[in-house]
C-alpha cells in the first residue's frame, strides 16, 4: 500500500494480520518472496502487524524497514517442488 508522510514523502506499507499474540516480545508473520524483495529495495518501507483478540480492538504494531536491520530472522516454511515424471 502506498501512503504519504506529512512532509509528502512516500511510505510503503505491507499489512500483515494474525490472531496470534505477541510472544516473548516477538512478532510472527508470513511474507512472500516477492514481498521480501520489494521490502529490501524500497525506501521508507513499513510492516503494520495487526493482530486480533476476541474481546478487544485490533492491536497494530508498526515496524519501520524491518528487513534492513539485524533484528529479523527469516525462516523458510514452504518450498515449491518441481518433480520430473515420465509421460
Amino acid at each position: 500500500m502506498l501512503s504519504y508522510e506529512q512532509d509528502g514523502n512516500p511510505r510503503y506499507i505491507e499489512v500483515k494480520t494474525t490472531e496470534h499474540r505477541i510472544d516473548n516480545g516477538e512478532l510472527y508473520f508470513f511474507i512472500s518472496q516477492n514481498e521480501l524483495e520489494k521490502a529490501k529495495t524500497l525506501k521508507n518501507y513499513w510492516v503494520y502487524q495487526v493482530y486480533f483478540t476476541i474481546d478487544k480492538q485490533p492491536i497494530i504494531k508498526k515496524l519501520e524497514d524491518p528487513f534492513k536491520e539485524d533484528k529479523i530472522k527469516l525462516q523458510p516454511t514452504l518450498y515449491l517442488t518441481h518433480v520430473k515424471i515420465k509421460d
